[in-house]
C-alpha cells in the first residue's frame, strides 16, 4: 500500500522535528530570546496554513461543514485542556529551577498536552494528503516548523530537572507517535468515507490548530519575551506560510 507508506513518511516527518527541537535543548540549551522568536515563529505558521490553507479548502464543501468542522476542533482541544491542564514552561522553568521534581513534572506535563496535540494534527496530514497530495506534504512542513520549539518545551525542563540527555529527548520522540497514528487513522476513514467527512476533518484540524496557537504559544510568547521578538517571529511565520501556499 503505497498511499499508506507515504502518508506514515510525512506523518514521520511532521512528527521528527519534536525531537530534533529536544536534542537542541540539550544540546545547546537555547536563551529564552530565540525560543520566544520561535514561539512566534510557530504561531505565524500555524495560522497561516489554518487561515490560508486549511479553512479555504474546507470551504469547498460548504459552510456548514467548514464551520462545525471548525468548531469541533476547537472545542476538541478545549476540553483536553480542561481534562489534562498543562503548566506553561517558561514560567515554571523560572520559578522552581532548584526545584528538580517539580520541574521534572514541567518537563512530563508538556510531553502530555502535545502528544495529545500532535494527534489531531496528524489527522490533518492524514486528511489533507487525502484531499490532494502535495497538500498533506505542505501541512507537514507547517507542522514540522511548528514542532521545533515543542521539542524544547520538553526537553529543556526535563534535562535541567536531572533526567539524562537521552532520556529527554525519548520523551520527545514519545509525542512523534500520535502524529503518525492521527495521519494513519485519517487515512482510512478517507478510504471508506465520503469526500465531505475528509473536507470536515480539515476544518477540524483548523480549529484545533488555532486553539493550539491562540491558547498557548502566542499568550506564552507575549508573556516571556519582548512584543518586537513575537512580532518578528510571527511576522516570517506568516510569510512563509503565504510562500508554501505556492505549492498548492
Amino acid at each position: 500500500m503505497p498511499n499508506l507508506l507515504n502518508v506514515i513518511l510525512i506523518g514521520l516527518l511532521a512528527g521528527i522535528t519534536t525531537t530534533i527541537g529536544g536534542i537542541i535543548a540539550v544540546l545547546f540549551k537555547p536563551k529564552e530570546k530565540f525560543l520566544v522568536i520561535g514561539l512566534g515563529f510557530s504561531s505565524g505558521v500555524m495560522l497561516g496554513i489554518t487561515f490560508l490553507l486549511l479553512i479555504p479548502e474546507a470551504l469547498k464543501a460548504g459552510f456548514n461543514i467548514c464551520f462545525w468542522g471548525f468548531l469541533t476542533g476547537t472545542l476538541f482541544m478545549f476540553f483536553f485542556d480542561m481534562v489534562i491542564p498543562h503548566r506553561h514552561i517558561f514560567k515554571e522553568d523560572k520559578n522552581l529551577s532548584e526545584k528538580k521534581l517539580s520541574l521534572r513534572n514541567v518537563g512530563i506535563m508538556a510531553m502530555i498536552g502535545i502528544a495529545i496535540h500532535d494527534f489531531p494534527e496528524g489527522l490533518a496530514l492524514g486528511s489533507g494528503y487525502g484531499v490532494l497530495k502535495v497538500f498533506g506534504l505542505v501541512l507537514a512542513i507547517g507542522i514540522a516548523l511548528h514542532n521545533i520549539p515543542e521539542g524544547i518545551a520538553i526537553a529543556l525542563p526535563l534535562y535541567h530537572s536531572g533526567v539524562s540527555r537521552v532520556k529527554s529527548v525519548l520523551a520527545c520522540l514519545a509525542t512523534d507517535i500520535p502524529t503518525i497514528l492521527g495521519a494513519v487513522f485519517a487515512y482510512f476513514l478517507g478510504r471508506y468515507i465520503s469526500g465531505n467527512f475528509m473536507y470536515s476533518m480539515l476544518a477540524f484540524a483548523g480549529g484545533a490548530m488555532f486553539y493550539i496557537t491562540m491558547d498557548e504559544l502566542v499568550p506564552e510568547a507575549h508573556k516571556y519575551g519582548k512584543g518586537s521578538y513575537v512580532t518578528t517571529g510571527l511576522l516570517i511565520g506568516i510569510i512563509l506560510a503565504f510562500l508554501l501556499t505556492l505549492l498548492v
